[in-house]
């Protein structure tokens, strides 16, 4: 369903609606976790783990040693320094904690900076992000189950909550056709995301057994 999604869609609404991180957390969790850094670390004895600590001693920040990149990438985290690694690291054990941890972070770090993103794109207002958004589809990707029509649906939820549904707003902004802003269903009004799901009078009896669902849905909430 990804292809569906326009090329114009935000990263951020991406990556919520597949569930996914950026390619760039992906290389930090190669570098944290799955690097021979790790097993640097277990080993004190071997000549790598006397050359990591020689190497974050007299390298500069800007040096290209692979050692002071390990270290930048733990920084961006707020992880534990490298030299604590080499320090504490030594058995399986060990190293299965600082697996774990890193994960966490790492997670919480995107979930973070994806939720900012959201919140200063107005076009993203629609997406409620989920709080594993970083790990699980989006509602609107699961609701699709393995039905076609549902499917369907899906792809349209997902492209009306993204702003990327072409209503005639979206066609004039990108100068398609030198398209005009009134709502070709109704004539009443510019068709954008909030007339086009509230207020065209043509769509009113689509509309309302769903706003009827939501009125019951707040009664009940209103009760409790």
């Amino acid at each position: 369903m990804l292809q569906t999604i326009p090329e114009r869609t935000a990263s951020a609404a991406a990556l919520a609606l597949v569930g996914a991180k950026p390619i760039e957390a992906h290389i930090d969790t190669k570098i944290i976790i799955y690097t021979t850094f790790l097993n640097i670390a277990k080993d004190p004895t071997s000549a790598e783990h006397h050359l990591a600590i020689r190497q974050l001693k007299i390298k500069k920040e800007d040096s290209n040693s692979w050692f002071i990149t390990a270290k930048k990438t733990l920084q961006k985290y707020n992880l534990p320094n490298p030299e604590y690694l080499l320090n504490n690291i030594r058995n399986d054990k060990d190293l299965k904690l600082w697996k774990n941890k890193s994960k966490n972070v790492i997670n919480i770090f995107w979930q973070s900076k994806r939720e900012i993103e959201n919140q200063n794109k107005t076009s993203l207002n629609l997406l409620k992000l989920q709080p594993n958004s970083c790990k699980m589809p989006h509602l609107i990707w699961c609701s699709s189950r393995d039905s076609p029509k549902a499917t369907r649906k899906a792809i349209i939820k997902a492209q009306i909550a993204t702003n990327t549904y072409m209503l005639q707003s979206i066609k004039n902004k990108h100068n398609q056709q030198n398209a005009h802003m009134h709502c070709r269903l109704c004539g009443n009004g510019d068709e954008d995301r909030k007339h086009f799901i509230l207020h065209c009078p043509s769509l009113t009896n689509i509309r309302n057994p769903y706003i009827k669902k939501f009125d019951r849905a707040f009664e009940l909430t209103d009760r409790q």
